[in-house]
């Protein structure tokens, strides 16, 4: 985890995973996350699935350029 005081409000301090959490992420996920793709995979059709990692990488880009 990565801690930085907000500049803006030194009483705040904004938390963040580091990039080797981030990457573990996708390359260990824990088993739970795994319970809920495939359960999720079961319920949408193939097409829906391909809306929603659409829809979902777009929401990802849009918040990483967001500033707090």
């Amino acid at each position: 985890m990565e801690r930085h005081r907000n500049p803006e409000n030194q009483r705040e301090v904004l938390v963040e995973a580091a990039k080797y959490a981030k990457e573990q992420l996708v390359v260990n996920p824990p088993l739970q996350h795994i319970k809920v793709k495939e359960a999720m995979e079961s319920i949408l059709t193939e097409s829906e699935r391909t809306e929603l990692s659409r829809l979902v990488n777009k929401l990802v880009l849009g918040i990483e350029n967001i500033e707090i």
